[in-house]
């Protein structure tokens, strides 16, 4: 499940029908726009696997709770060129509102994965949201301790300002728009 739908992705087959017509097209860079590339795990496995061969670099967003060494081997294997994680925050509080299933340990222990084995083959960058409702100035403080520590390690931040504001004095957080039920979103 995810954000309260169930995931459907497209057969493995398929994907690698369209990742070959791509490539038959001339087409060497993918950006895959799915915000969470590596869920399901082993379904995404598969998808890197098909990429190995392909001279086709690609980039993709990761979840930080589902990555580990062994499938960071397997994008440094793919000519997978940009790595871009899902962090959220540097305060396990947050994570917690948030129900992200992220742990701050789980995000240092990829940092130290990532530096050890990438060795500048591929560009790592950790995502951060600022302003999350509920967030307090000590999580924020954390939030950048974090960051700092990303920065000395030699890979990249992104941050996200994200989009609240007060209504009747109380904090309200922007909704998505609706999603069209009759129109197929697809999901790599």
């Amino acid at each position: 499940y995810f954000e309260g739908e169930k995931v459907k992705c497209r057969s493995v087959p398929f994907v690698h029908k369209e990742i070959d017509y791509l490539n038959s097209l001339g087409i060497r860079k993918i950006f895959f726009t799915d915000n969470v590339f590596n869920y399901p795990l082993e379904y995404s496995l598969e998808i890197i696997d098909i990429l190995k061969k392909y001279d086709l670099e690609w980039v993709a967003f990761f979840r930080a709770n589902l990555l580990n060494r062994d499938y960071i081997k397997a994008l440094l294997e793919s000519k997978c060129k940009i790595v871009l994680i899902s962090a959220e925050s540097g305060s396990q509080a947050v994570h917690n509102y948030l129900n992200t299933e992220i742990s701050v340990d789980s995000i240092l222990n990829i940092l130290d994965i990532c530096s050890s084995l990438n060795r500048n083959k591929v560009a790592v960058i950790f995502s951060f949201m600022i302003g999350i409702p509920k967030e307090k100035l000590t999580d924020v403080f954390m939030t950048f301790t974090l960051i700092i520590r990303i920065l000395l390690k030699k890979c990249f931040i992104h941050i996200s300002p994200c989009m609240h504001g007060l209504k009747g004095g109380k904090n309200v957080s922007l909704k998505s728009p609706p999603v069209n039920k009759k129109i197929a979103y697809p999901i790599y």
